[in-house]
């Protein structure tokens, strides 16, 4: 296998891999959001019903794929988590990690 069949490889397990990801999330009333960094990769994983319930108090739609870094620092670890790690992966599992350990879920 040439070393560009063996990255697209790798490439492809890991888009399969953060479906599963984002998919198990999902299902526990996770969202998950991924940003560009510099050095390793960057998400944030939060809480749906908290995103849901300032919607309700700003009586406006909140879309999570449009919110910056800074937003979810001002919410705070009650609404998301930051986590990094060496791919995108990583990140995403640890991003939920760091929300599940603060909000004391399983």
């Amino acid at each position: 296998m040439k070393k560009n069949q063996k990255a697209e490889v790798v490439e492809l397990a890991e888009i399969v891999e953060l479906r599963k990801i984002y998919k198990d999330a999902r299902d526990k009333g996770i969202f998950v959001r991924e940003f560009p960094a510099e050095v390793n990769y960057l998400a944030v994983a939060g809480s749906v019903k908290r995103i849901e319930t300032y919607e309700r108090l700003f009586k406006m739609e909140i879309d999570v794929g449009k919110l910056t870094l800074g937003h979810f620092f001002e919410f705070g670890p009650e609404v998301a988590e930051l986590g990094t790690g060496p791919t995108r992966s990583e990140a995403c599992l640890n991003a939920i990690a760091e929300f599940k350990k603060h909000n004391r879920i399983k």
